[in-house]
């Protein structure tokens, strides 16, 4: 196999556990603050708050780290990958999975129903952070290679 295809996919896979491991650990911090603060209240849900962190954790990544990585890629010029320009161009929509679990607590009345939607909300934002990270990373990646 070429340089480009195996270094890109091995560090890929590194970056994708870093997500995942990311994501794990804002769902326990979820789970033990529902059982330290929030044991008895119904209707509050880890997931939902688990939801919640990795929400916000997209949109600062899109406000805050994005940015930083289109200064970083104005040499490149127009040779980036077009997951990388969707990435810098639609930053701000990062946000939008907050919001959807914002204005779905009322709506979804059904305790089994909400954990079903946070659950789905949960796993869409993984997979969103794991594809944001590849796109930030997918021209450093190559560019690595090329150089070694």
């Amino acid at each position: 196999m070429d340089c480009a295809y195996m270094e890109g996919f091995i560090r890929a896979i590194a970056g994708f556990t870093f997500c995942l491991i990311v994501a794990a650990a804002l769902a326990v911090t979820a789970w033990v603050v529902k059982l330290l603060l929030f044991r008895r209240k119904e209707g509050f849900s880890a997931l939902a708050l688990a939801s919640a962190l990795l929400g916000i954790a997209l949109g600062l990544i899109g406000t805050l780290v994005v940015p930083a990585f289109e200064n970083a890629f104005a040499p490149f010029g127009d040779n980036l990958p077009a997951l990388t320009k969707l990435a810098l161009n639609f930053r701000y929509l990062l946000w939008a999975p907050l919001l959807l679990i914002a204005l779905s607590w009322w709506p979804l009345r059904a305790h089994k129903a909400r954990a079903r939607y946070y659950l789905a909300c949960f796993l869409a934002q993984t997979l969103l952070l794991c594809l944001v990270f590849w796109a930030l990373y997918a021209p450093i990646f190559n560019v690595s290679c090329i150089n070694d």
